[in-house]
């Protein structure tokens, strides 16, 4: 009899607001978490695993964002590592975390982690405090932002899935945000 095909990952169900309203962080702090990596992998990853574990508390990032964003992280961590066999066993330590990262943060935890980060409020509500939270980051990591730019931002990060991405890309521009409370 040939081989059952191998069962795919099941994707996590997404925090969902119900009515008419929108998902919004809870707060324009992310809490800090310990990111351990599976026990034996490079040092230089400890970072990305970090990242990858707080980005479940990204209100509105998904699973596949946070799993993209580790990968990511650890290419340019391992691409930072000088000694060639260091190197070369990052990258594998680095696949390595990448599979096995379900079982670490499975589907359930990280629904947790988005109710627990998340709340839901009108649209007019929803938008002001993506202002709020986009101001407050700019203001903690980059002394400030003009207002035609924060703008600007707010324009193209308008959902709450675009605002999560905003978040995360600020985080690898920043990233004490997603160590930082």
């Amino acid at each position: 009899a040939p081989a059952a095909a191998p069962a795919a990952a099941a994707k996590c169900k997404p925090f969902k607001c119900y009515g008419k309203k929108e998902m919004v962080p809870k707060s324009p702090y992310f809490a800090p978490k310990d990111g351990a990596c599976p026990e034996g992998v490079s040092a230089a990853l400890a970072p990305c695993c970090a990242a990858r574990e707080a980005c479940a508390g990204v209100c509105g990032a998904t699973e596949d964002a946070c799993q993209a964003a580790f990968e990511t992280c650890a290419a340019t961590a391992c691409d930072g590592v000088d000694n060639t066999d260091e190197h070369d066993v990052c990258l594998k330590d680095a696949k390595l975390a990448s599979e096995s990262w379900r079982e670490i943060w499975p589907c359930a935890k990280h629904a947790a982690a988005q109710k627990k980060a998340c709340t839901c409020q009108s649209a007019v509500d929803a938008a002001a405090r993506r202002r709020q939270v986009l101001q407050h980051v700019y203001k903690r990591y980059a002394g400030g932002i003009e207002g035609d730019k924060l703008d600007g931002l707010l324009i193209k990060a308008d959902t709450p899935r675009a605002f999560a991405s905003l978040l995360l890309k600020l985080s690898a521009k920043y990233p004490a945000l997603l160590s930082d409370a």
